[in-house]
């Protein structure tokens, strides 16, 4: 008996060991996906001329990105942003371009028209695409040599200000028709020696001729000028009935103080002026620094105003606002820093989903953004859409007055944007034709 039972307990051990031996093997424990690094290249003039625009727009880039990375991941990746302090100097542009590039970025952002003026061929011919607000740079919508060098990589978050402004102007002369006024409106641009406040100049002045401006010769003055007085008594006396002026806050303040001590009448008419300033006038600063002068004034842009709480973009900026300011600012830079992340984050998600994490690289990115249909901008521009050739995102623009001492809509909705393209242009795009002024 004592034989059987050993027996029996040697056949179950050795049955025991076959069934373990035989058993499948739990799986090793997953190994954590590895987080690619996307580094993104910004320049920041955050002191220097522009630094009022570009800080409030940098800080809500900051903001939402952080947000979007915390809320709303891209698995396996890391937006991973380097900036420098541009001052907007020339002298910076291109030691802070060579340091992002010698960093891996895939992606760059330049915010005037002095970088892109500076850095735009670089871009093509490194082949890494930069979003860019400078928009007085007009080579990088619409680049020479095409054949030889390729198309531009610079894509915009607005079209040119040539664009824009004629926009503006036209929505004039056709209150100026309405109202029954006979004779030619005169027209004119003022601004500071820079790329940024002259950029309309050189394509909006033919083609306002050719729909029957008299184009005044435009007022440009130093970047250190204390007071625009002799400026604006020129105008005056030279019988302005429409003022164009593409600059921050501070000189479009000073423009509409010193119009209205020179006698300037605001309104349309043959003894009235109105005043045009670009998208970074709509803010509240404009308000407080000219005051009661700012009544009537105009301002244009593919941004919304602060009041429009039904927008997704408005409702974010806010939230943004009360978290990181503790009230609400309504000054559109905010709006356009939410703009930038927001794109930045839309074109990496769409590149990871499209050729892998591991593959977002410059050349990715640059086909994700030429590929770019109808992208939804929550409401703080019109749908993004680019092209092989085409670097305009949109065709629509809102124009802005100052009414009752706040910043109003002064057209109810969206206004078909004038495009306006070079006789030079390579690509075919769709414009108006004009010869450029010298």
């Amino acid at each position: 008996m004592k034989k059987g039972l050993l027996l029996s307990m040697t056949v179950l051990l050795v049955a025991s060991m076959v069934i373990v031996a035989c058993s499948p093997k739990p799986e090793p424990a997953a190994t954590p996906a590895k987080v690619v690094d996307v580094v993104v290249g910004t320049q920041r003039d955050v002191t220097g001329p522009v630094a009022a625009v570009v800080t409030a727009t940098w800080n809500a880039f900051d903001w939402y990105l952080k947000w979007l990375q915390q809320n709303d991941p891209i698995p396996g990746v890391n937006v991973k942003i380097v900036w420098e302090d541009t001052a907007y100097s020339a002298d910076r542009y291109l030691p802070a371009y060579k340091n992002f590039k010698q960093a891996g970025a895939v992606l760059m952002i330049h915010t005037s028209s002095t970088a892109t003026s500076l850095l735009g061929e670089l871009n093509r011919e490194d082949k890494i695409p930069a979003i860019c607000r400078g928009l007085g740079y007009l080579n990088g919508f619409f680049p020479t040599d095409i054949k030889g060098k390729g198309p531009s990589y610079l894509f915009f978050d607005d079209p040119p200000y040539a664009d824009s402004f004629a926009t503006g102007a036209m929505y004039f002369m056709k209150q100026w028709k309405d109202g029954g006024y006979k004779g030619k409106p005169k027209a004119v641009f003022t601004g500071w020696d820079a790329p940024y406040p002259k950029g309309p100049i050189a394509m909006a002045t033919p083609y306002l001729r050719e729909q029957g401006f008299e184009m005044l010769t435009p007022e440009i003055y130093a970047p250190t000028t204390p007071d625009l007085s002799s400026q604006c008594q020129k105008l005056k006396n030279a019988g302005a009935n429409l003022i164009m002026s593409n600059v921050t806050e501070k000189f479009f303040s000073l423009l509409l103080k010193d119009a209205q001590r020179a006698g300037m009448n605001v309104g349309i008419g043959p003894d009235k002026v109105t005043i045009i300033g670009g998208s970074e006038t709509q803010n509240a600063t404009v308000l407080n620094m000219a005051g009661a002068a700012a009544e009537g004034c105009w301002s244009i842009s593919s941004l919304p105003n602060f009041d429009r709480d039904d927008l997704k973009g408005i409702k974010i900026t806010k939230d943004l606002q009360t978290q990181n300011l503790g009230k609400i600012d309504p000054s559109p830079n905010y709006l356009m820093g939410v703009a930038y992340a927001h794109l930045v984050w839309g074109v990496v998600r769409k590149t990871a989903d499209k050729y892998g994490r591991e593959n977002i690289t410059s050349d990715n990115i640059y086909k994700t953004l030429t590929e770019l249909k109808n992208y939804d901008m929550m409401g703080l521009h019109p749908s993004f859409t680019y092209g092989p050739y085409e670097r305009r995102p949109i065709k629509k623009y809102f124009i802005h007055a100052v009414n009752g001492g706040k910043w109003t809509t002064l057209t109810p909705n969206y206004v078909d944007l004038i495009w306006l393209i070079p006789n030079s242009e390579e690509a075919g795009l769709p414009g108006y034709k004009v010869t450029p002024e010298k």
